[in-house]
């Protein structure tokens, strides 16, 4: 019986010795302190309080109602028991599951050892390694576009530079008329020198004075 999954009653609280395995065959188990496959006793157990059912080493518990808990927690509908599970019917008495078989495949999966998987590769390095550089469209021209305004705009600056050298020459070619003072016929006026070539002539004229 111990090979197969079954209850062990741990009594009806902390003071109790009592240690009794209460099989759980293929089919439906009832419990109950009435006409039951497993006769409880407590406060709070009904007379049909509820059922086990095993189908193929799937073991489920059916309140009916009444209260029952697994591990401290209240079971209101049909919940799946699970190896060393502690389940309570009524107020105090306590029960423990066992499913041989399934303990020791649980002990042979924590034995396995554990194999890391290496890290894959982030989907977006996946992504930079599978797509291929592409030109931006356009790219071409606007960098032509680029070139030409600046060629464009060193022609306009060596223009400026040349036009600025030339005026700069002229100017320096060009002298001055000195101020010289000029005597009139009676040889007492201070006359200021003329500032352009028909000036010079008139007073040449009308003065009678020869340079």
């Amino acid at each position: 019986q111990a090979e197969r999954p079954h209850l062990v009653s741990l009594g009806s609280g902390r003071l109790s010795t009592a240690i009794t395995l209460l099989p759980l065959p293929e089919g439906k188990t009832t419990l109950g302190h009435g006409n039951t496959d497993i006769n409880i006793q407590g406060p709070g157990v009904t007379a049909q309080h509820c059922y086990i059912e095993n189908v193929g080493g799937a073991i489920n518990l059916y309140p009916c109602g009444n209260l029952c808990s697994m591990d401290g927690l209240a079971v209101t509908k049909p919940v799946r028991l699970t190896q060393g599970c502690m389940l309570c019917f009524g107020q105090s008495s306590f029960f423990r599951f066992n499913h041989p078989e399934e303990a020791i495949r649980m002990k042979s999966d924590t034995n396995l050892p554990k194999i890391t998987p290496p890290n894959p590769p982030s989907s977006i390095s996946m992504l930079l390694e599978e797509t291929p550089a592409r030109p931006c469209p356009g790219h071409g021209t606007l960098v032509r576009s680029i070139e030409k305004d600046i060629q464009d705009i060193m022609n306009s600056l060596t223009m400026d530079e040349g036009q600025t050298s030339s005026s700069e020459q002229c100017k320096k070619k060009r002298h001055p008329i000195p101020q010289s003072a000029m005597l009139n016929g009676s040889g007492h006026g201070l006359v200021s020198p003329p500032t352009s070539p028909g000036t010079l002539s008139m007073l040449q004229c009308c003065c009678g004075i020869c340079f």
